[in-house]
């Protein structure tokens, strides 16, 4: 309670483990939220430790387990999602199936929030043609299994527009403290590695820093311009891998061999990675879904309707940040 006895605002927060989650509860503390975090039980709250957050281990099972994180909520986010799996079955109860859990508690518990804020992908719209951008008028031609469950999220979630006030943001790209898939690529060129998918040209994306994202998606979720509304919340600037891996030749003060990996590579990589996923149990980064989504020439992403509607301007350079995100890797020895 503040000293005026007036109770806090409360955000529900689904997700709050992973990497944006965790930035994105954050920052509803530092704006004087009580936050209310949905973990999984035995979740590694490592993200969350020591903050000023409540976590209720109930998971996305049951409607009614949440029915207590949802008293008085505010505003709901929900993050939590499945970015890999071994199994169409496992990507649809991720996002689709715990969605509509979501989607029925709110109904029944919680029916005057002032907003529910879902978490998509560029994903859902699939890979732009090269040279150009996608934005929220794009046809949605999704390319991978991932993309395709986030797509039917979304049109679950467009269902009932009419009965929740609900916006939905599609991230592109997403780096920056904490992050795993993306490091990846840093930790390859810190051994001496540059990969570069595709033996010419360079292909393009639309990137955007963890901290210029979570606050994009607060905009969007205290707007009153966004209730209905679908955005992209990306850079301004469209980038290439090459511009990638000069940000990262400055942050890491060194050069790295540049290998290129054919696109049959790419898919034999990704299969073999798939039948071990599939053997030992653990959904692996790569795989011919993520092959898939890797050989496409761009995903890039216009952010011109947050930037109109909600005032979002992304405020972290790809230099700035790519460099900030390295010194964490550093300090924390992930690098």
């Amino acid at each position: 309670m503040q000293l005026n006895d007036t109770p806090l605002p409360i955000a529900v927060l689904t997700g709050a483990t992973g990497f944006i989650g965790s930035h994105l509860a954050d920052l509803l503390v530092q704006k004087g939220y009580e936050v209310r975090c949905i973990v999984r039980k035995g979740s590694n709250l490592q993200w969350l430790k020591d903050k000023p957050v409540a976590c209720y281990a109930v998971g996305l099972d049951s409607e009614d387990a949440l029915a207590e994180v949802l008293t008085n909520a505010n505003l709901v986010f929900h993050v939590a999602g499945v970015v890999r799996a071994n199994t169409e079955h496992a990507f649809y109860e991720g996002n689709v199936t715990t969605t509509q859990v979501i989607i029925n508690a709110l109904l029944k518990y919680a029916p005057n929030i002032n907003r529910l804020l879902v978490v998509s992908s560029l994903a859902t719209t699939g890979p732009a043609v090269e040279g150009q951008v996608v934005d929220e008028q794009t046809p949605l031609k999704p390319v991978s299994l991932y993309g395709r469950t986030k797509l039917l999220q979304e049109q679950l979630v467009q269902q009932y527009t009419h009965q929740l006030p609900i916006t939905i943001v599609r991230p592109p790209a997403v780096y920056g403290e904490r992050e795993t898939d993306i490091y990846q690529f840093f930790r390859t060129y810190q051994q001496g590695f540059l990969p570069i998918a595709g033996l010419w040209g360079n292909k393009q994306l639309s990137m955007v820093h963890v901290s210029d994202l979570v606050a994009g998606i607060y905009l969007a979720a205290t707007s009153p311009k966004s209730v209905g509304q679908v955005y992209f919340i990306g850079s301004e600037k469209q980038y290439t891998w090459a511009d990638v891996a000069h940000a990262t030749q400055l942050a890491l003060g060194k050069r790295a061999l540049a290998i290129r990996l054919p696109h049959w590579s790419i898919y034999l990589l990704g299969a073999v990675a798939q039948v071990v996923g599939r053997v030992t149990g653990q959904a692996s980064i790569l795989s011919i879904e993520k092959a898939h989504e890797m050989t496409a020439a761009a995903w890039t992403c216009s952010s011109q309707k947050a930037i109109t509607h909600l005032g979002y301007k992304p405020l972290v350079s790809l230099n700035e940040g790519i460099a900030k995100t390295i010194a964490w890797y550093k300090i924390n020895k992930w690098l």
